[in-house]
Formats: structure tokens, C-alpha cells, sequence
């Protein structure tokens, strides 16, 4: 899988969210050509304390696996660059 980073849409305290694609294999469903998909990439910022690094982990963790009415769904969390 890559992640390519594209326009950064919001910035907060501890944290910025950017536009970008994800593309590769969907090792899911066994196919293999690769796929390409628009996504947000949330990220905390090198700064950013232990506490909020686990906020960020925590959130992903809960809404892994559900579909908003956005159509937004989380692929993949990570604590390094992936």
C-alpha cells in the first residue's frame, strides 16, 4: 500500500488533517490489481504529548470499521509513518 499526501484541509492544536490517495492491493479480498482511493489522513504533529497520541489511537480504534453517512471509512491506523 502507499499513502500519498495531498492538501492539507484543517490544522488543529495537535493535529492536521490532509486529502490524499491510498493505492495498492486489497490483500482483503484477495485481488490482485491495484486499487486507488481518495482519503483523509489524520496525523498529530511531532509535538504532540503521549496523551494525545493515544487520543488519536483510541479514536480510530472505535470507529474502525464503520461507514459514516460521508461514506468515510478508516483503512488503516498507525503510530509511525506507515
Amino acid at each position: 500500500m502507499r499513502l500519498k499526501l495531498g492538501q492539507l484541509l484543517q490544522e488543529g492544536t495537535f493535529g492536521r488533517v490532509y486529502q490524499g490517495t491510498l493505492s495498492g492491493r486489497d490483500d482483503k479480498v484477495g485481488g490482485e490489481d491495484e486499487e486507488e482511493r481518495d482519503v483523509l489522513i489524520k496525523t498529530v504533529v511531532a509535538g504532540a504529548s503521549q496523551a494525545q497520541r493515544e487520543m488519536l489511537v483510541m479514536e480510530a480504534t472505535a470507529l474502525y470499521g464503520m461507514v459514516s453517512l460521508m461514506r468515510c471509512v478508516i483503512y488503516h491506523a498507525c503510530l509511525f509513518l506507515c
